[in-house]
């Protein structure tokens, strides 16, 4: 895991899950973007009567946001000055999912950690609008974490697979190099609707395949209660971090926006890497 990705908001969600990734990351060699977008759209009449005659309505409103983005990372770079790693700042103005496509593609970026929620902070929001958006536009490995979540270790795992999913070296990369920071205890549940339970050691080959250089506890259960079963799962095993593959529908919509009946939402506990099939 070389280079990370850090979209903020200034919010203070945003800036919790900067310093989330700075710590979990803190021995590991790798470069840091700290990226703040700016949407076109978002001019308002106050910029627009406060800019002077001789600057565009683009560069007033960029020069605030320049100067707090450039205020942070000289903050940051400071705090972590003994690390291995480095603290760069990008800003744009365009939409966040193509601004961040954009990204990664000219920063070769692996991993992307932000907030669950954005400016707005409400605490009734699961998972903000900015969130939801990169998670479903985005073709990168997301890290999003919970408000107020701070990192104390990354000690127990949960990865939750669909069955029969095709678990390709490139999909499990970025998973494998998280947990490689930390050493992690890895916990695998696989959801399948014909399964009620299955004991431990009757993993697919599949599995054994992937993670053989891993050892790990595997359970199968019943897909239509995965939303009850990751929450089950968090609490009783104590996770630090759960992973979850997701498609663009089926299981992120049922995961974050909830069933029709009963209108369940999976309210995160902790970090959540999401994985794209």
């Amino acid at each position: 895991m070389k280079n990370i990705l850090l979209p903020t908001d200034f919010s203070e969600n945003s800036l919790n899950a900067i310093e989330y990734a700075l710590e979990f990351f803190k021995n590991w060699e790798c470069e840091f973007y700290v990226l703040n977008v700016q949407k076109p759209s978002e001019y308002i009449t106050d910029d627009i009567m406060t800019a002077s005659p001789s600057e565009t309505i683009h560069s007033a409103i960029a020069g605030d946001n320049k100067s707090k983005l450039q205020q942070l990372v000289n903050d940051l770079n400071k705090k972590y000055a003994s690390t291995p790693f480095k603290i760069n700042m990008l800003f744009d103005f365009d939409n966040l999912s193509e601004a961040i496509n954009q990204i990664i593609q000219n920063h070769s970026i692996e991993l992307i950690v932000m907030g669950t929620n954005g400016a707005t902070n409400a605490r009734e929001v699961v998972f903000g609008s900015n969130t939801i958006q990169v998670i479903r536009n985005v073709n990168c490995p997301i890290l999003a974490i919970p408000q107020d979540y701070r990192f104390k270790g990354n000690n127990k795992t949960l990865l939750c697979i669909p069955k029969e999913i095709d678990l390709l070296d490139t999909i499990l990369t970025p998973f494998k190099d998280l947990m490689q920071v930390h050493n992690s205890e890895l916990h695998i549940i696989e959801f399948d609707d014909d399964a009620l339970a299955v004991s431990e050691g009757q993993e697919n080959s599949e599995l054994k395949k992937s993670f053989n250089d891993y050892p790990f506890d595997y359970y199968c259960l019943n897909e239509q209660i995965e939303w009850s079963v990751i929450d089950t799962a968090t609490q009783l095993l104590k996770t630090d971090l759960n992973a979850v593959f997701i498609e663009k529908k089926s299981f992120f919509e049922r995961l974050i926006l909830g069933t029709e009946t009963p209108k369940i939402t999976y309210r995160t506990k902790v970090p959540v890497l999401f994985l794209k099939k």
